[in-house]
């Protein structure tokens, strides 16, 4: 999945925080794991500024082993 989206690629392979400076700006990548209402683990990568704004996320569902992207 890191090959179609560069999002995946900064963000830690752990759950936590890792931060990069990119033209300047701070960035603050996260990977967290959730339940979803569903009841299945949620694990979303964001991307966020230094304020807290967010840039980017992306949400998947583990169902079984297999990840499926939801947004």
């Amino acid at each position: 999945m890191t090959k179609s989206n560069p999002l995946l690629n900064n963000c830690p392979y752990w759950i936590g925080t890792r931060e990069r400076l990119e033209n300047g700006v701070r960035y603050i990548y996260e990977t967290s794991q959730s339940k979803n209402s569903d009841g299945y683990d949620l694990i979303t990568f964001k991307k966020a500024k230094e304020d807290g704004t967010v840039v980017e996320e992306e949400k998947y569902k583990i169902v079984g082993n297999e990840p499926q992207h939801i947004g």
